[in-house]
């Protein structure tokens, strides 16, 4: 109930830029309902707030392993400290096919409103702009 009712609020959020999804750790049965921004100027990885990573380690349901870098916005305007990586499962629905999409990222723990951050090399790798074309295009 609580996923079909987090599904139902974000669809009808004014914010048209979050993709409802769902994030795990591979094997495990636990999922957290997440909000999925697809940013193409993310060129370096993806990310992860600290909430998301907070539940995934407070439920045993994935370790964080060290990151040392620093993470910057556009034109270094505003960096902060990587806070840790995490290997996740993240799980989408296309927007075009209702196909459900599963695939498995590495994503960098920041400070973050934004559940999950989807980079560049993300979207043409698992071909979101096939699956997402209104979220990325309007």
């Amino acid at each position: 109930m609580y996923v079909q009712n987090f599904i139902s609020n974000l669809a009808s959020a004014k914010h048209i830029d979050y993709i409802p999804g769902l994030v795990s750790h591979r094997n495990k049965l636990e999922s957290l309902p997440v909000a999925v921004l697809l940013d193409t100027g993310a060129l370096h990885g993806s990310y992860m707030s600290k909430s998301v990573a907070n539940w995934l380690v407070e439920h045993h349901v994935a370790k964080v392993v060290e990151c040392s870098k620093t993470i910057c916005g556009i034109n270094d305007s505003f960096c902060q400290s990587c806070m840790g990586k995490i290997n996740i499962t993240l799980q989408l629905r296309s927007e075009i096919s209702s196909e459900s999409l599963s695939f498995s990222i590495e994503a960098a723990t920041l400070d973050s409103a934004v559940d999950i951050i989807l980079g560049r090399q993300i979207i043409k790798e698992f071909n979101l702009v096939a699956h997402f074309p209104p979220t990325l295009f309007l």
